[in-house]
């Protein structure tokens, strides 16, 4: 596209054959509205959780080969490159995920067994949300530098197929979608 929005009729990654997309983090420190009234921080859950349906709807659309209004046109290989789960990043809060041993600390969640037992720091941005931002500003979605090394990780394992359980879970999750 170019900068109006239109096709340019180029492809913008001629190469790229294939994509593995995921969904985001854990959302569910957020402080929506934030303590001061004020507009709030980004997406919290249910946003976060529910992102993992709409990249299901786009696997679904690729395997049923349609174009829909939400996803477009995501053929393959004729319009777009092979689209695949990525690895499943959201987990319940401080609850350890049985597929990914993830967990997501807050600043908010230093007494439990998960946070305190890894000296986690916290996952989450977090800091003075009162007007003038005496302190510093966190938002308690965005990650930490220590949240990001453990999405980092995460990507890692998944591409040398080192996930602590295959993620069979999620091609579960897509099957029953198949055809509607």
């Amino acid at each position: 596209l170019d900068v109006n929005g239109n096709s340019t009729g180029v492809p913008r990654y001629p190469n790229l054959k294939l994509v593995f997309v995921t969904s985001r983090i854990y959302g569910g420190y957020a402080q929506n509205p934030a303590p001061d009234n004020a507009a709030g921080c980004l997406n919290p859950e249910p946003f976060a959780y529910e992102e993992g349906f709409a990249v299901q709807r786009l696997i679904v659309a690729q395997i049923d080969r349609t174009i829909t209004d939400h996803a477009g046109d995501v053929r393959y290989p004729e319009s777009a490159p092979w689209v695949d789960w990525g690895p499943y990043l959201w987990a319940s809060g401080t609850n350890v995920s049985s597929h990914t041993l993830l967990f997501w600390c807050d600043s908010t969640t230093t007494n439990n067994i998960n946070c305190f037992n890894t000296n986690n720091p916290g996952d989450f941005r977090y800091g003075d949300l009162a007007p003038g931002y005496s302190a510093y500003w966190g938002d308690h979605t965005h990650p930490t530098a220590w949240a990001a090394q453990k999405v980092a990780n995460q990507l890692v394992k998944f591409i040398t197929g080192q996930l602590p359980a295959p993620q069979d879970h999620i091609s579960d999750w897509v099957t029953p979608w198949k055809g509607k």
